[in-house]
């Protein structure tokens, strides 16, 4: 029996204009699907930050994250 799919869910956000070409230009070179990039490069992230943050995500003010070097050391010196 396989394993159950994950369901997906649709999330939308915004790329400045270079960055999108590039991704669009990578998909269609390697025949990769963008929102397979773009997962991989988010789970790639979190993996990274997993024992840094602890029980709650480090977030800046009001929930966003401003300044990644503050939201960086402040997930760092977390005692987990």
């Amino acid at each position: 029996m396989e394993p159950a799919k994950e369901r997906l869910l649709s999330v939308v956000f915004r790329l400045n204009e270079t960055k999108l070409h590039s991704l669009k230009q990578l998909a269609q070179k390697t025949r990769i699907r963008q929102s397979e990039y773009l997962r991989e490069a988010i789970a790639d992230l979190l993996s990274k930050y997993h024992g840094s943050l602890g029980a709650h995500a480090c977030r800046g003010q009001k929930g966003s994250v401003s300044n990644r070097e503050q939201v960086k050391e402040k997930c760092n010196n977390r005692i987990v």
